[in-house]
């Protein structure tokens, strides 16, 4: 709640009751949360905020610099993180949707490579990787075996 608290003082936003819920959802989340997500999760605790009003705070934390948010176009959807030092890159399932986070990015070694030869001054960038989870691939094995039994 205390980190809650000076993020929202931080970036200059009122503290409410549904920004300090949202936020809490993502700060127990390592993953990148659907607003859809958000509001299950908030459901789940007993807290009751329509889901516009979780895109609402979701836009407010995202133009204050405290929320990062990512479009991905093969899940016509956007997801959200916590804004950190870090940026964030990762996995992600196209069967079941989930995200896996990467520890490091791997282009900043060639970022700041090409930004140099280039004069260009590099400020972001954006990357993910599509495939199969772990879960997913199970899933198809068994189907795949099922349907050859036939």
């Amino acid at each position: 709640m205390e980190k809650i608290e000076l993020l929202l003082k931080k970036a200059d936003l009122k503290y409410t009751k549904q920004r300090e819920g949202i936020l809490s959802v993502l700060l127990q989340n390592e993953k990148q949360l659907r607003a859809e997500d958000i509001y299950l999760a908030l459901q789940n605790n007993g807290k009751e905020y329509s889901l516009s009003t979780i895109y609402r705070n979701l836009i407010s934390l995202e133009q204050a610099g405290i929320v990062e948010k990512t479009d991905i176009p093969s899940h016509n959807g956007q997801f959200f993180h916590l804004k950190t030092e870090k940026h964030l890159h990762q996995l992600i399932c196209i069967s079941c949707k989930d995200t896996y986070p990467i520890d490091e990015c791997p282009l900043e070694p060639y970022l700041h490579e090409i930004g140099q030869k280039q004069g260009f001054q590099v400020l972001g960038h954006s990357f993910e990787i599509f495939g199969l989870c772990p879960h997913c691939q199970q899933k198809n094995s068994e189907r795949e075996l099922a349907h050859e039994k036939k």
